[in-house]
């Protein structure tokens, strides 16, 4: 074997190590978990590297994002709340007016709605799903929230709340999120 063929072998093997290790860092940064809840009914994949805090403000479950240095000071999110709306049943349509209503009522002025429709599934079940501006009084978020109804008495919202900056930044591994998520019957 002369010296030409031996350069291009040693070349090819070392690219292809590197494919593979930038192949591997990829999949396990994005690697995903299945969280479940059984008491609440439902079952969803999250990023790994995220932190799960369980029954948190008024959520069955919140995913917080790793910060990214020490200049980010908020953890992007996706939290799940469960609602028993048996006291008080509605239809898909009716529990949206009333959710839009209230973060109207919640941000008063500072609401910008961007979309509000009805989506295709969540879970296997017909949504409807908003995205909106919060203007807080030390910050802006965005959100984007999407919920099904089952019965008209129990609910189920999916929630995802970040920096108008960093939205679109985890805007893949949402998606996958709400593919994943699942109604236990």
């Amino acid at each position: 074997m002369n010296r030409r063929t031996k350069i291009v072998y040693i070349s090819g093997g070392i690219g292809l190590i590197l494919i593979i290790t930038v192949v591997t860092l990829y999949l396990l940064q994005y690697k995903y978990r299945r969280y479940t809840d059984k008491a609440r009914g439902f079952s969803i994949e999250y990023p790994a590297q995220w932190e799960i805090m369980k029954d948190y403000g008024g959520a069955a479950v919140v995913f917080k994002s790793p910060l990214d240095g020490p200049l980010d000071v908020f953890h992007e999110n996706v939290n799940i709340v469960v609602q028993d709306i048996s006291h008080d049943p509605l239809s898909l349509r009716e529990y949206s007016d009333r959710a839009i209503y209230q973060m109207e009522v919640t941000f008063m002025q500072n609401f910008e709605l961007e979309e509000s429709t009805a989506v295709a599934t969540l879970g296997g079940y017909p949504a409807y799903k908003i995205i909106f501006t919060g203007h807080g009084p030390n910050t802006e978020l965005r959100y984007y929230m999407t919920w099904i109804v089952l019965d008209k008495v129990k609910a189920y919202q999916v929630n995802y709340t970040a920096l108008p900056s960093q939205f679109d930044k985890y805007d893949l591994m949402v998606e996958r999120m709400l593919a994943s998520f699942k109604v236990l019957r």
